[in-house]
């Protein structure tokens, strides 16, 4: 993660404590390192929160994360960090399960990769208005918004 200003923006897992130049624009980041060979460009201001993902990466970051409990935590923490729809969902999916929240998260990691941040956050705060809180609820919650999707041939 490379901070500025207090936003973070992700960077690939290969660019883990490798030194990095920030290129600040008026709309967007440009984050370069390992001589050029790693480059990033983010939104400057994420919409939502002080920490901007892009398309895929956290799945890669979850890649290089090794053990169970360190895979769970990493899931968790991404999802707290949608901001305060993020953390009140797992909050309660915590409290409501506690006993099986652990694939719950698992199963929203998942979601959140599939969807994408935007749609994402719609499905939590849609879960959370109607106190839905587990991962079937909230995949339920988005083939209804989905309807039925065509297998591409």
């Amino acid at each position: 993660m490379v901070t500025h200003q207090g936003v973070r923006y992700a960077m690939p897992a290969n660019a883990c404590g490798l030194p990095a130049t920030l290129h600040l624009y008026p709309a967007r980041v440009r984050i370069v390192c390992a001589g050029g060979r790693i480059e990033e460009t983010h939104p400057r201001f994420p919409l939502v929160g002080s920490v901007s993902y892009l398309t895929g990466q956290r799945a890669q970051q979850l890649a290089q994360v090794y053990g169970s409990r360190k895979r769970l935590s990493f899931m968790r923490e991404r999802l707290v960090e949608l901001g305060p729809v993020g953390e009140a969902y797992v909050t309660e999916l915590v409290h409501q399960r506690p006993h099986t929240w652990q694939g719950c998260i698992e199963r929203a990691f998942a979601l959140l990769e599939q969807l994408g941040e935007p749609r994402f956050r719609q499905l939590l705060q849609r879960a959370l208005m109607q106190r839905l809180f587990g991962a079937e609820y909230l995949e339920h919650l988005a083939a209804q918004v989905d309807g039925p999707r065509e297998v591409a041939s």
